[in-house]
């Protein structure tokens, strides 16, 4: 990109924008109503999103109709689920989408090389990290689906980390995969440290931004809300 002109640059900035605005495919992984996934998701012509939550799934879907909605706690097969449901629902007539939605999924499935799945420009995964059994196993996931050399990966993680699954009945315990992270008692650069050095760079990331943001987090019987600190990581894949 960019050559040795200033208005060269901005020129192929520009061609890029256009074309992840009508060709590119962004993944949000646990989206919830879909608040956050909307700010990167404007960028790019096919938003899908996933989520556990039946009725986060129905608010979303209901927020943002022009975007793929999958119920589901895994990612490895995403690619054939965002098939399926596109299809199924031209077949049944029951689509949200507007015309040009639906024109730019059926272009995805047509020109999808027929020995690949479809890679992701963009995948977005926030304040998700802390809650996965298997977080080593979802981040290998993420990078199978990531477009090399190209595609982005942004993942938010809440500092100090402190990881648990929440089972449907309301416990908790301890995710099967541990991830060896600072205590909740370290500075938050201990923890971003760890995270990186212990976790994204053993699975294939490289660093392109870091950022240190506030997170608001919704409150308990003993406070309201509590203010912690998000580590934004903007990552690429590591190629062999």
């Amino acid at each position: 990109m960019g050559g040795s002109g200033g208005d060269d640059g901005d020129e192929n900035g520009a061609n890029t924008d256009a074309f992840l605005l009508e060709n590119g495919l962004y993944l949000d992984i646990g989206s919830g109503e879909g608040e956050v996934a909307s700010k990167l998701g404007e960028y790019f012509g096919t938003v899908v999103a996933t989520e556990t939550s039946p009725a986060m799934v129905k608010r979303c879907a209901e927020s943002h109709r022009d975007w793929t909605v999958l119920e589901t706690g895994t990612i490895e097969d995403v690619w054939e689920k965002f098939k399926e449901q596109n299809v199924r629902e031209e077949e049944q007539g029951t689509s949200t989408k507007s015309d040009a939605a639906k024109r730019r999924v059926r272009k995805l499935i047509e020109e999808e090389d027929k020995e690949h799945r479809r890679k992701f420009d963009c995948i977005g995964m926030f304040n998700v990290l802390d809650r996965c059994d298997r977080p080593f196993t979802m981040l290998s996931h993420i990078r199978n689906l990531l477009k090399p050399k190209t595609g982005l990966f942004v993942l938010a993680v809440v500092l100090p980390f402190r990881p648990f699954v929440e089972l449907d009945d309301g416990t908790r315990r301890a995710p099967v995969e541990k991830l060896d992270v600072a205590t909740p008692s370290s500075a938050w650069e201990y923890g971003v440290r760890d995270i990186y050095e212990n976790v994204l760079k053993p699975s294939g990331f490289e660093i392109e931004k870091i950022s240190r943001v506030p997170y608001v987090s919704e409150g308990d019987h003993l406070a309201g809300a509590y203010v912690l600190d998000d580590a934004v990581f903007v990552l690429r894949r590591v190629e062999a």
